[in-house]
Formats: C-alpha cells, sequence, structure tokens
C-alpha cells in the first residue's frame, strides 16, 4: 500500500516543481507560460480591472434589490449564483502574477485555463437576473426604475463577462520551460 502511487493529481502536486537550496530556499523549476502576443504584465493588469468591474456589476444587483419580499425570491437566487461566481473569479484573479519568465503552470491551471468558465458561468447568471429583471416589470405593480436599473447591471455585467472570456479565449499561450 505504501509503494502504490496515487493517481489522482492533488493540491499539492505543483509542489513537485520546486527544488530545495542548501541555503533553505525553493526554486521554482516547471513550467512557465507566457502570451503569444502582448506582456504578461499587460495581461495581468487588464484582466484583473475587467474582473473587477464585472465582480462589481455582479455585486450591485444585490443593492438595488434591497430587502427581499416574498415577490422578490426570484430576483435574489440567481444575484446569489453570481456572487458565488464572483468569489472564484476574484480567486483566479490573484492567481494572476506576472514574473519575468512567464506565469507559473500551476497557476495558469488555476486562473487563465479556468478563467472562461467561470466567466460564461457569470454571464449566464447575469442573464437570468435579467431575464427575472423583466418579468418582474412586466408582473409586479410596483416602480419601474429598480427593476429598469436592475434589468440594465446585469446586461452590463453579462456583457462584460463575455468580452473579458472572450478577450482570453482569443489570446495564445505558449509553454517554456
Amino acid at each position: 500500500m505504501a509503494g502504490k502511487k496515487n493517481k489522482r493529481p492533488g493540491r499539492r502536486e505543483h509542489l513537485n516543481d520546486f527544488r530545495a537550496e542548501l541555503n533553505g530556499e525553493y526554486i521554482y523549476e516547471g513550467a512557465y507560460y507566457v502570451p503569444v502576443s502582448g506582456s504578461l504584465a499587460d495581461f495581468c493588469k487588464k484582466t484583473r480591472i475587467l474582473t473587477a468591474i464585472a465582480v462589481l456589476l455582479g455585486f450591485c444587483p444585490g443593492f438595488i434589490i434591497g430587502v427581499p419580499d416574498a415577490n422578490g425570491l426570484h430576483l435574489m437566487l440567481p444575484w446569489i449564483a453570481q456572487l458565488i461566481t464572483a468569489v472564484t473569479l476574484i480567486s483566479s484573479a490573484m492567481k494572476l502574477k506576472a514574473e519575468d519568465k512567464g506565469l507559473r503552470g500551476y497557476r495558469y491551471r488555476k486562473s487563465v485555463e479556468v478563467y472562461p468558465v467561470r466567466l460564461l458561468t457569470l454571464a449566464i447568471f447575469a442573464a437570468v437576473e435579467l431575464v427575472c429583471a423583466v418579468v418582474h416589470i412586466f408582473t409586479s405593480g410596483g416602480g419601474l426604475l429598480a427593476p429598469l436599473l436592475l434589468a440594465l447591471v446585469s446586461a452590463l455585467c453579462a456583457a462584460c463577462a463575455l468580452y473579458l472570456r472572450k478577450r482570453i479565449m482569443s489570446l495564445g499561450w505558449k509553454k517554456s520551460e
């Protein structure tokens, strides 16, 4: 049993890419990823800014909706899903760290590879929020300002997420050792 190797990659698999020096420092010897066109620092900066905008637009519906009542649950559920997705996007954005050699392999796998799926998820939940806001406009007897503002913010959030997804997917990456 002790000689059997775990086939499932674990959370600490990336530690195999580090080598200990005699003075106690660890040197990364794994693969680096760099964008085919443009600089990594520019990519990280623009991606973080656009992610911050998408996340802020994802948080905004909670302030527009206010305290939910029995008629507002259909507006709250997509927003809660947006919050969860936004937290995962923030986590991915924090892993984007530009270095001279490029983006480390384990950071690439935890950020760039999962970004398009998380952005698409955010866009889908924002689109669901938009549809719910439009339905709320036609079914509720209340004011129109909050649902219209909610629909606008949801549309902007979906558009920003889809734009960032398209931008990330169009950027080619090459692996360097």
